[in-house]
């Protein structure tokens, strides 16, 4: 599933992918803005914007005399599109092993994975949200409804 919009996100901007990203992400994937003024994981660094992926990015493979990652169907300077203001949404891009209890304080991880704490950046790491309901990732993950309301 990724992401599901429940009510409001009516703020989104599209920007770039950053050079340097060569990572794959679902939607729902928490995101960023760079110094560079484009769009990367977001690793939950004190006081970077953070937005809700709202669509995927896919890499290609290919194999020969190098191996190189290549986003598919997308040129050079693709861009991403990512929610930025208040929401409530259902999101299956939870971090691994978790379990999410209605009333959890909701953080990005160090991958761009919604968790319950924060990355190490202590009191800066931005809150992304509230839990609303269960959650669940894994094997039988369960989206997990939450608010989506940064404060930084």
């Amino acid at each position: 599933m990724g992401l599901n919009i429940k009510h409001g996100a009516y703020s989104r901007i599209s920007k770039p992918v950053a050079s340097t990203e060569t990572t794959a992400w679902a939607k729902g994937r928490l995101l960023t803005v760079d110094t560079s003024g484009e769009v990367a994981i977001s690793t939950g660094a004190a006081d970077a914007l953070v937005g809700v992926a709202l669509e995927d990015r896919v890499l290609a493979t290919s194999v020969g005399p190098t191996t190189t990652a290549t986003v598919v169907g997308a040129p050079s300077g693709e861009k991403r599109a990512m929610i930025v203001d208040f929401a409530v949404i259902e999101n299956t891009e939870l971090q691994s092993g978790l379990t999410f209890a209605a009333g959890d304080v909701l953080y990005p991880s160090t991958t761009g994975k919604v968790t319950t704490s924060g990355n190490g950046t202590g009191p800066n790491c931005p809150k992304i949200g509230i839990a609303l309901s269960y959650g669940h990732a894994g094997d039988n993950a369960r989206a997990l409804e939450m608010t989506f309301a940064v404060q930084y």
